[in-house]
């Protein structure tokens, strides 16, 4: 959950033509294929004969699928049309429909009375809730990993934190540039705990961050506001202080301290 990109990726799957621009940039989120399992094989019934398939194509699809809505390249409303899928990946028309299956189950898309599926609309308050989750998880991992740091660590991340505090107080910042220097910190953060269970629920936000998302770059509160968030967090590791940090980190995620502070 740690880089910004910018994909221009003209997709054959949309029966609608998209009208945003091919330059939308987007957060690099975990793939959405992480959130599936692991490991085995992925089973559909077909002719009364059970069909294993390969996680590796089942993935290709969904992440193809799921990264085509994140961008633009499949708007709300766009029809999906499996068999055109299908020959483009060159996987059996069987699998992209367990691959839109799981994509439906995450609420990207949904199935018509007429058997076919269609891009979801996005649904602005479930992007705040989202990043709300997201604030809960950092400020859960600075707790747990502020103790097991020693000096020189503390001292690393706190000039860190000061410096994407100047990128978000810089006139001018921008929402990519927030993103790219915040979430590359969290992202370590979580990685710091070495919580595995952290970082499943960390990157479930994170996946429900950018289904919201659909291309666009909101921030919750101005650039400023998170900077101010970020120097307080770095006063807080600089004191070995977690519980304050955690304060911070959550109030960065909250849209309504944005106005209190100013």
């Amino acid at each position: 959950m740690a880089r910004v990109c910018a994909p221009s990726r003209s997709s054959s799957i949309c029966s609608t033509r998209s009208r945003r621009s091919p330059d939308v940039t987007c957060l690099a989120l975990p793939s959405w294929s992480a959130s599936f399992s692991a490991g085995g094989s992925a089973m559909e019934r077909s002719s009364g004969q059970v069909r294993v398939v390969e996680h590796a194509e089942l993935f290709r699809a969904i992440d193809h699928v799921a990264d085509a809505i994140r961008s633009g390249d499949l708007p709300p409303g766009a029809r999906i049309r499996d068999a055109r899928l299908a020959v483009e990946l060159g996987i059996p028309r069987i699998l992209v429909r367990v691959a839109l299956r799981e994509l439906e189950q995450h609420g990207l898309v949904r199935e018509t009375r007429a058997r076919f599926y269609r891009v979801t609309e996005p649904t602005p308050n479930r992007f705040q809730t989202a990043m709300e989750c997201v604030g809960l998880e950092i400020g859960i991992a600075m707790q747990l990993a502020l103790p097991k740091m020693d000096a020189a660590e503390r001292a690393d991340l706190s000039a860190r934190l000061r410096r994407a505090a100047l990128v978000c107080t810089r006139p001018g910042a921008t929402a990519e540039a927030v993103y790219a220097v915040t979430f590359d910190l969290f992202d370590e953060m979580v990685a710091r705990t070495g919580n595995p269970f952290l970082r499943t629920s960390y990157d479930r936000a994170g996946r429900e961050v950018q289904r919201s998302m659909r291309g666009e770059m909101p921030l919750l509160n101005p650039p400023s506001v998170i900077g101010a968030c970020a120097a307080e967090v770095a006063r807080a590791v600089d004191d070995g202080d977690p519980r304050r940090a955690d304060r911070a980190l959550r109030r960065m995620f909250r849209p309504t301290f944005g106005h209190a502070l100013t």
